[in-house]
C-alpha cells in the first residue's frame, strides 16, 4: 500500500469505574483469563491491519509505570509516551504526535479498553481516499441504552444526545496535523480534551460504517469486565 500508519492506543485513564474490581491496575492491563487485556488488544490490532506497516504507542498517564515495567519485562515493541497531568483523549494523543515529532504522518487513534470485529485494512483505504476527513468507525445499533450515538448528515457524523442511529468504535483515522490543530484550538478553553467532543464534533468526519450485527465488547464497566472473561478469548 506504500503508507504507514501510526496507532496510538489511549491508555492514560483513571478507569474509575472499574477501580473495585482492579484498585491501581490501569484498564489496559486488567487481566482477562490471565492474561493482561493488552495482550488481546495488540495480537487484535495486528490481525486487523496485516497488510499495513505499522508502530504502536501508548498513550499513558495514571498507571504508567505499572504499564511500562510489563512493557519492558516482555520486550515488545510498544513505545509508551506518558502524560504528566491528565490531557484528556484528544489531548493525549495530540501529545504522543508532538513527542513523535510525526504531524505529518497518519495515525489511527484506539480507545484502550475495546475490540470490534471489522477489516481495518479497508478502512484505512477508505481513510486514504480523502485524508482531509478523519474517518470514525461506528457501529449500526439499536435502542441504544448506555453509549453516546451519532447521526449522519450529508455524510457527515453528528453527536446526537437523543437520537442515536450510530455508536462509536473508539477507532479514528486521522493526519497528525489534525489532532495537533485540533488540542491547541480547543486547550484555549479546556484544560481536558476529549476525542468525541473537540475533535469528532469539530471537524467534519466520514463514518465508516459497521453493521448492527457486528462482534465489539469493551471493558469499561464491571458488568461487561465480566462478561469479557469468556467472551474475549472465545471471540477475539
Amino acid at each position: 500500500m506504500g503508507h504507514k500508519l501510526n496507532v496510538i492506543i489511549l491508555a492514560g485513564g483513571q478507569g474509575s469505574r472499574l477501580k473495585g474490581i482492579l484498585g491501581k491496575t490501569p484498564k489496559i492491563m486488567a487481566k482477562i483469563m490471565d492474561k493482561p487485556f493488552i495482550e488481546y488488544l495488540v495480537e487484535w490490532l495486528k490481525s486487523k491491519l496485516q497488510e499495513i506497516p505499522i508502530d504502536i504507542y501508548l498513550a499513558t498517564g495514571i498507571g504508567h509505570d505499572i504499564i511500562n515495567e510489563y512493557v519492558k519485562k516482555n520486550d515488545t515493541n510498544l513505545i509508551l509516551i506518558q502524560e504528566y497531568e491528565q490531557l484528556g483523549t484528544l489531548g493525549a494523543a495530540a501529545n504522543c504526535v508532538m513527542h513523535t515529532a510525526k504531524e505529518n504522518s497518519l495515525y489511527l487513534v484506539l480507545n484502550g479498553d475495546t475490540l470490534f470485529d471489522a477489516d481495518l485494512n479497508i478502512a484505512f483505504k477508505v481513510f486514504l481516499k480523502t485524508q482531509e476527513s478523519p474517518l470514525v468507525v461506528v457501529k449500526k445499533e439499536h435502542n441504544n441504552q448506555r453509549f453516546g450515538g451519532y447521526i449522519i448528515k450529508d455524510n457527515i457524523l453528528i453527536k446526537d444526545l437523543v437520537k442515536t442511529d450510530y455508536i462509536s468504535m473508539g477507532a479514528v483515522f486521522t493526519r497528525g496535523i489534525d489532532l495537533v490543530r485540533a488540542d491547541k484550538n480547543a486547550s484555549m478553553q479546556e484544560s481536558i480534551r476529549m476525542m468525541d467532543t473537540h475533535f469528532i464534533q469539530q471537524l467534519c468526519c466520514k463514518a465508516f460504517i459497521l453493521d448492527d450485527s457486528t462482534r465489539f465488547i469493551d471493558i469499561g464497566v464491571p458488568e461487561s469486565y465480566n462478561i469479557a472473561q469468556l467472551y474475549i478469548p472465545k471471540e477475539f
